[in-house]
C-alpha cells in the first residue's frame, strides 16, 4: 500500500525517504561543506538508527535540526541553540531522535521548521517553540521557547 508523506526543508539541507516509505530505508543527510560550526556534515546518505522501527509520515529539516513525525508522535533531533526541538533546555544538543514529550496524550498532525523555530499542529492547535525574535513565534513578544507553546 503506499502511502504519501512530506519532507519539507531549507535550501541548505536536504532530507529523503526511500520511493515507498519503509521506515528501515530512511535516511536523512546534509549537502555541503566538510564541518559546518566545527562539526563534521553527513554530506553521504545513513540510516537514522532512532526511527529504524517507526513508521515516519512527515519530516521537517531546519537550519540545524530537524523534526519527524511518526503515529502522531513528534520526535526532534539536532542543534538546539534557542529551544527549537520542544525538550525544554537550551543547552544539549540532541544527537538521535527524541521524543517531544510536552505533546504526551496529544495527537500531531502537522510540522513545519524554520532556521531556529518550529510549528506542530496538535489536536487541531497550533504550536511553536525556538527562537522568538521578530515576533516569529506568534506568541506576541520575542522569547524563546524550550516547550511548545499554543498559539493564542
Amino acid at each position: 500500500m503506499e502511502v504519501g508523506f512530506t519532507i519539507s526543508c531549507p535550501a541548505k539541507a536536504f532530507t529523503k525517504l526511500a520511493d515507498k516509505p519503509k521506515v528501515e530505508k530512511s535516511v536523512i543527510w546534509c549537502e555541503g561543506k566538510e564541518k559546518v560550526a566545527g562539526r563534521k556534515s553527513q554530506v553521504l546518505p545513513k540510516k537514522v538508527e532512532g526511527m529504524k522501527k517507526r513508521r515516519i509520515e512527515m519530516i521537517a529539516a531546519g537550519g540545524g535540526h530537524s523534526l519527524v513525525l511518526s503515529h502522531g508522535e513528534l520526535w526532534s533531533f539536532g542543534g538546539v541553540d534557542f529551544g527549537q526541538l520542544g525538550h525544554d533546555n537550551f543547552e544539549q544538543d540532541q544527537f538521535v531522535p527524541k521524543k517531544v514529550v510536552a505533546f504526551e496524550g496529544k495527537c500531531v498532525q502537522g510540522i513545519a521548521a524554520g532556521s531556529y523555530h518550529s510549528f506542530a499542529l496538535a489536536d487541531g492547535e497550533l504550536y511553536s517553540f525556538g527562537e522568538g525574535f521578530g515576533g516569529r513565534l506568534g506568541h506576541g513578544d520575542e522569547k524563546n521557547q524550550a516547550m511548545p507553546k499554543k498559539i493564542a
